[in-house]
C-alpha cells in the first residue's frame, strides 16, 4: 500500500488572495451588467456633468496641477475626449495625456494636443499615434484620471478589468500626483483590494467630486 500523501495547506495569504480574487470576479460581473443596462443617451448625460464637475476642479482646487493623463472611453466608461481638446484660454490651458498599449501589458503616456494625433488601438480604443506624439513618463504627470469598473468610496480602492494595466503605470507615478477614479454612480461599490492595488484620491461621478471617505461631494 502507497504512503498516505499529506498535501500541505495553503498559506493564508494564499487563501485571502484567492478569495480577493473570486470577490473582484463577482463584483466585476455585477456592475458590468449594470452598466449594460445603463442607456446611451444617460451615458451621455452623465458624461457631459462629470466633464462639467472636473473642469470646474481643474480651474479651482487643483489650477497648479497642469499635466493631466485621462483615457479614450470603452463602451461603459465616461467620455472625457471632448474636455481634452477644449477651447481655453491661455492661462487655463493644460497638457493632456493618453495611454497607448505597447509590449504584453504596459501603457506609455503620449502628450496629445489634437484628436488627429489618435488611431485605433490593439483593442479598438483611440490610443496616441507615436509618430505623431511625444512619450512622457508617468512621473511627470500631476494628476490622473483613472478608468475602472468599480470604486470603492470609502477606501478609495479601484476594480479594473483584470489585466492591471492601471496598477502598474500608478506605480510608477510620483507620490504627490493626484489620481481620481472617474465612473458613473453605478459603479460605487465595496471592493475587495491586495497590497498591489493602487487607491485613488477621489471619485468623480454625475453627481459630484468627492474626496475619498469624506463624503464630500462637490456638486
Amino acid at each position: 500500500m502507497g504512503a498516505n500523501l499529506i498535501r500541505p495547506r495553503p498559506h493564508s495569504d494564499q487563501v485571502m488572495s484567492s478569495a480577493g480574487a473570486s470577490a473582484k470576479t463577482a463584483l466585476r460581473r455585477r456592475l458590468r451588467q449594470s452598466l449594460a443596462e445603463l442607456s446611451v443617451e444617460s451615458a451621455k448625460i452623465a458624461s457631459r456633468r462629470i466633464r462639467e464637475h472636473l473642469t470646474d476642479y481643474f480651474l479651482g482646487t487643483a489650477k497648479n496641477r497642469r499635466a493631466i493623463a485621462a483615457f479614450a472611453a470603452l463602451p461603459g466608461e465616461p467620455d472625457l475626449m471632448s474636455l481634452l481638446f477644449a477651447d481655453a484660454s491661455p492661462e487655463d490651458q493644460l497638457t493632456w495625456h493618453l495611454p497607448r498599449v505597447e509590449g504584453e501589458q504596459t501603457l506609455q503616456l503620449y502628450r496629445v494636443t489634437s484628436p488627429t494625433e489618435l488611431a485605433p488601438g490593439r483593442f479598438g480604443i483611440r490610443e496616441p499615434d507615436p509618430s505623431r506624439c511625444a512619450p512622457v513618463a508617468s512621473e511627470k504627470i500631476d494628476l490622473f484620471l483613472v478608468p475602472g469598473v468599480g470604486f470603492d468610496p470609502a477606501t478609495g480602492h479601484r476594480l479594473g478589468r483584470g489585466k492591471g494595466y492601471y496598477d502598474r503605470l500608478l506605480a510608477a507615478a510620483n507620490p504627490d500626483a493626484e489620481i481620481i477614479g472617474v465612473g458613473f454612480d453605478r459603479q460605487l461599490a465595496h471592493v475587495a483590494h491586495e497590497t498591489h492595488d493602487v487607491p485613488v484620491t477621489r471619485i468623480c461621478t454625475e453627481s459630484g467630486l468627492r474626496e475619498v471617505d469624506s463624503g464630500d461631494s462637490r456638486e
